[in-house]
């Protein structure tokens, strides 16, 4: 005797998979969004961040020719899941036309404490990556 489909079974399925990871905040993989602004009292709001796991938001300057800098002008702690929003206040003066890259590093060193360095340098939070590439974006002071 053969048995039929029940596409309720499916959809108890999916129903139980939403029941199961509400309330999870989790990122499968770390991403930013960010969009040309106006500073405003001294910081920069970074519309969308999602990370894997706990990490931190960095903004750098970048060279005359708009590459980035590995400088720190400025960075929040944010635990793994989605983040809207989020305000960075700046260290130093800052200018319209301006480009900046809001850059996702792992919390990697000593946790809770963004360790700004290069690869290598013990304790440093290096970037997170996606397909081999560092996870940042570019946007401009308007």
């Amino acid at each position: 005797m053969m048995t039929r489909y029940k596409p309720w079974l499916a959809v108890s399925a999916s129903a139980l998979m939403a029941i199961s990871f509400a309330g999870y905040a989790y990122a499968a993989t770390a991403a930013v969004k960010a969009e040309n602004q106006k500073i405003s009292g001294g910081a920069v709001t970074i519309a969308d961040v999602n990370l894997p796991k706990n990490g931190f938001l960095v903004i750098h300057p970048s060279d005359t020719q708009g590459n980035l800098i590995e400088k720190d002008l400025g960075h929040i702690a944010l635990k793994a899941g989605d983040h809207k929003n989020v305000r960075v206040k700046l260290t130093g003066n800052h200018k319209a036309g301006e480009k900046l890259w809001a850059m996702l590093h792992e919390d990697t060193g000593t946790p809770g404490v963004y360790q700004f360095g290069t690869k290598g340098k013990a304790n440093a939070d290096m970037p997170f990556k996606a397909d081999g590439k560092a996870v940042l974006q570019a946007f401009k002071l308007l």
